[in-house]
C-alpha cells in the first residue's frame, strides 16, 4: 500500500494496522489531551514503521556511554598511550598520533632474558588492530590473559571492560603511517 502524501510504503500487513491506528490517533486529537497525543504518535510511528523513534537514542547512548567507559580504561587505568603513542623530540605524547603505534622507547634489563621483545607498540585504532581484528577477538585478547610479545602485559579485565575498550579503539579513525610495525 502507498500512501502517497506522506510517501510512506506500507506492507499488506501493516496497512490495515495502520488504519486501525489513524482511527486511534485522530480520536486522541479529538481528546486534546496533550501527552496522550504524543503517546499515540509515537505508538502509531512504532507500530506503522515497525521501529521505535525513541530505541535509537537509547542505543546510541548505550554505546557512547560504552565508549566513554573504554576512554576512561585505556586513557587513565591501561594508560596505554604510554607505549603505543609516538612521542615527540623532547620526550612528550605527540596526541596528534595517540595509540597509532610507536617504536619501544625503552629497552629491556640485558641481564634479563624475553622470549621476543617487540620493538615497536602496534597501531590500537581502526588503521591498525581495532581495524584488523574482529570484535570478537579484541575481546578475547583483552579479558582472557592472552599473553603478548614483552613488553606488553596479558590483561584479564572484565568482560564488560574488555568491550568497552574494545568499543573505545573502535572509534579511533587512526592514519595509515610508515616504518610503524602492526
Amino acid at each position: 500500500m502507498h500512501l502517497p502524501l506522506c510517501g510512506v510504503r506500507l506492507s499488506k500487513s501493516h496497512g490495515a494496522r495502520f488504519f486501525f491506528l489513524c482511527f486511534v490517533f485522530w480520536g486522541c486529537v479529538a481528546m486534546r489531551r496533550g501527552k496522550l497525543i504524543f503517546g499515540c504518535i509515537t505508538l502509531i510511528f512504532t507500530l506503522a514503521t515497525g521501529t521505535n523513534p525513541h530505541a535509537s537514542a537509547t542505543a546510541q547512548d548505550k554505546q557512547d556511554a560504552l565508549i566513554k567507559r573504554g576512554d576512561y580504561l585505556v586513557n587513565n587505568v591501561g594508560r596505554c598511550a604510554e607505549c603505543h603513542t609516538a612521542r615527540k623530540a623532547n620526550g612528550e605524547l605527540d596526541n596528534a598520533k595517540h595509540l597509532q603505534g610507536s617504536p619501544t622507547w625503552f629497552a629491556p634489563n640485558p641481564g634479563i632474558k624475553f622470549k621476543k621483545w617487540d620493538k615497536s607498540a602496534p597501531d590500537l585504532t581502526q588503521s591498525g588492530r581495532a581495524g584488523k581484528w574482529t570484535e570478537e577477538r579484541l575481546v578475547k585478547f583483552l579479558s582472557t590473559g592472552e599473553q603478548a610479545n614483552a613488553p606488553m602485559p596479558a590483561y584479564k579485565m572484565t568482560l564488560e571492560d574488555a568491550q568497552a575498550v574494545t568499543a573505545y579503539l573502535r572509534s579511533l579513525p587512526g592514519t595509515k603511517k610508515k616504518g610503524v610495525e602492526e
